[in-house]
């Protein structure tokens, strides 16, 4: 065979072309053969027919559904992110309230204008919090009315400013204990509250402490569900 794909003197070649009246559920196709001595067209109305010269069987039957990817299961998901707009004295062990929330899916649940925050999904969850005040202060993450997240404690030594941080915490099964009390959480719950710590009462400082026009947060608290325990 040389380049030009001629064997022996002869020339093959396969033309697609479709006739105005054919049944577009099938395939057309017209074959033609040279040679030096003779030109045979021969027509064929079914692509079946080229399935089996070219080895191709019939399609098999669909497989199972594989498992979920990690990735669709790290962010089928539990999100919740809420915010102060007001300033507000906080006491000394006084929880943080905050009157609504940008989001709020999955198993979590929060009333506006309250401190809770309520999960009921074991597992690694991501959380921020930023509060803005007046005084010092040092403010941690409360676990069900009794335990101090480790790693949730952040403080600052002069007044006028922010305290913000970013951790991982986890939430066990045993967590989930607490009842709600809600009617619309039937499920026993993990409960969160972000407490003041420091030795005095804080002020939190909204747009007019700050001397701006546009409302602005004076606290806000996301967390996210990272990964589900199994």
């Amino acid at each position: 065979m040389d380049n030009s794909g001629s064997t022996c003197g002869k020339y093959h070649s396969i033309s697609p072309t479709i006739p105005p009246t054919m049944d577009m559920s099938h395939g057309y196709l017209s074959e033609t053969f040279y040679n030096d001595l003779s030109c045979v067209s021969v027509s064929m109305n079914d692509f079946s027919v080229f399935d089996g010269f070219f080895g191709r069987g019939p399609t098999g039957p669909t497989g199972p559904i594989g498992p979920q990817g990690t990735s669709a299961m790290m962010y089928k998901n539990t999100i919740i992110s809420l915010y102060c707009m007001n300033s507000k004295t906080v006491n000394k062990d006084e929880s943080i309230t905050f009157e609504d929330h940008t989001a709020m899916v999955g198993n979590c649940h929060h009333v506006p204008g309250t401190s809770e925050i309520f999960l009921w999904t074991p597992g690694i969850y991501l959380v921020y919090y930023n509060v803005y005040h007046v005084e010092p202060c040092q403010l941690s993450l409360l676990k069900n009315n009794a335990i101090l997240i480790p790693g949730s404690t952040v403080g600052s030594l002069e007044g006028m400013s922010n305290s913000s941080i970013t951790f991982v915490m986890k939430v066990d099964k045993q967590d989930c204990t607490m009842d709600t009390g809600l009617d619309k959480v039937s499920q026993t719950v993990c409960k969160l509250q972000l407490i003041n710590k420091g030795d005095t009462a804080i002020t939190l400082i909204d747009e007019k402490g700050a001397n701006n026009i546009l409302p602005q947060i004076s606290a806000s608290l996301s967390v996210v569900l990272i990964h589900k325990s199994m």
